[in-house]
């Protein structure tokens, strides 16, 4: 397994990989430079040897829209391949449950692809880069119980793709025993559902998600092995480390509509049960409308936005910029009961109007931090706000390279949710590397 490295060797490392695979793309069989797309037509009634098969073979491959709104039922497919292009006029994947195995975790667990498309190296590979997933409708029972799209790929794009039914989570981004996600792209994109949340970020440099719906997280997932089947964090978007290595930096959330979730619209869970982060900051949340949250009551946290720890030095910072956040359950800007946060709130521009615990609520916020709302008219947002926000965070998103080296954990520790809300090492999706 690899380990997890802090600082500029592990970067170093990575940019290297990304370049010299990019520089072979173009002459590799079915590169994505030109190449034209394969038309794959599986069978509806089981998918899944078809649509492997394709993904294992790579390239471009386009997969057409069946009549009457069919879907194309699969297992879990897995995506290894670097330089795979997933494309659709709008065809419909269902998922009957996770694939095949094709990893194992430290502690020697078969890890199968438990999400519909599960975007992971292999065994004796490497993790794949440049993926592209577009024009898609993803469809979870709740009968399968499975993820949506879990990725473990760097520079990979989702665009236009819909998550819909009762996954666990509709997206996974990172998680146990993985180094980060760097510079994911989720664009236009519907997430229309999720038993723990609808969107959870465990490990992340460089994501971007703009545009898309984030809505129906409903807590009600039981973790196997347990009987509690709430108290999940139940967020539109769950922002939460597993470990203090794992990074969130330079996160952007622009232009979604997060509404009518059980818990929170957005949560920033910058807390882990080893402690706060070591690297948490660049965060930046404009122009997006976090609407009607906090639906139910048996969530850990509320709130519009709500907060908790932060980047353990206290010099992380989170940007909260001309959003409308408003008819939420807690305050529009909400902080842990008792933990607070010690990041920086840059928060301005914002309409916090209407939300049951009022405007802003916090025991404890970082130094530094102002908390300025704005009645928001329709107009679009200045841009000179947004880019004073952009010009804060990149002033202050300084990466610390002076810790020890520490290899990731195998089990989670989120002084948020408690294991019973996270999936055990045999679950086998926030294991992949």
């Amino acid at each position: 397994m690899l380990e997890r490295r802090s600082g500029t060797l592990w970067d170093v490392r990575t940019t290297a990989q990304f370049l010299a695979l990019v520089s072979l793309l173009p002459f590799l069989p079915g590169g994505c430079f030109g190449a034209p797309a394969r038309t794959v037509t599986p069978p509806a009634r089981d998918a899944t040897a078809a649509l492997q098969a394709a993904l294992d073979r790579g390239g471009r491959i386009f997969l057409p829209r069946l009549p009457d709104g069919k879907c194309y039922r699969t297992r879990g497919l897995w995506v290894n391949k670097s330089g795979t292009e997933l494309t659709s006029d709008g065809a419909c994947l269902e998922a009957i449950g996770p694939g095949p195995v094709r990893l194992q975790s430290p502690d020697g667990d078969p890890i199968t692809s438990s999400a519909v498309l599960f975007i992971s190296r292999a065994a004796g590979g490497l993790r794949p880069l440049l993926v592209k997933i577009s024009g898609l409708k993803i469809v979870v029972p709740r009968q399968a119980a499975s993820y949506g799209i879990a990725v473990f790929g760097d520079f990979v794009t989702l665009r236009n793709v819909d998550v819909t039914g009762a996954p666990v989570d509709a997206l996974v981004v990172g998680g146990r025993g993985t180094p980060p996600v760097l510079n994911l792209t989720v664009d236009r994109c519907g997430f229309l559902g999720g038993r723990r949340n609808v969107v959870s970020i465990v490990s992340s440099i460089g994501m971007k998600m703009t545009s898309s719906l984030l809505t129906g997280a409903s807590d009600d997932y039981r973790a196997p092995g347990t009987d509690q089947a709430n108290g999940n964090p139940s967020a539109g978007i769950d922002i939460e480390p597993d470990d203090p290595d794992d990074p969130i930096l330079n996160l952007e959330i622009r232009g979604n509509t997060i509404e009518q979730n059980a818990g929170p619209g957005i949560l920033l869970a910058l807390s882990t049960a080893d402690g706060l982060p070591h690297r948490a900051t660049g965060i930046a949340i404009v122009s997006n409308r976090i609407l009607s949250n906090d639906l139910a009551t048996t969530p850990p946290l509320e709130g519009g936005i709500a907060f908790q720890g932060g980047q353990a030095d206290g010099k992380g910072v989170v940007s909260v910029v001309d959003n409308v956040i408003t008819g939420n359950g807690g305050a529009g800007l909400q902080g842990h009961p008792t933990e607070g946060t010690v990041m920086r709130v840059l928060a301005s521009g914002n309409d916090l109007r209407g939300n049951r615990g009022g405007k802003t609520s916090f025991v404890r916020i970082g130094g530094g931090s102002h908390l300025a709302s704005a009645q928001l008219s329709t107009r679009a947002p200045h841009r000179s706000s947004i880019r004073r926000a952009f010009q804060t965070i990149t002033e202050t998103a300084q990466v610390t390279t002076k810790r020890p080296t520490t290899k990731y954990p195998i089990m989670p520790k989120s002084r948020l949710s408690s294991q019973a809300q996270k999936p055990s090492s045999r679950a086998n999706l926030l294991e992949a590397t």
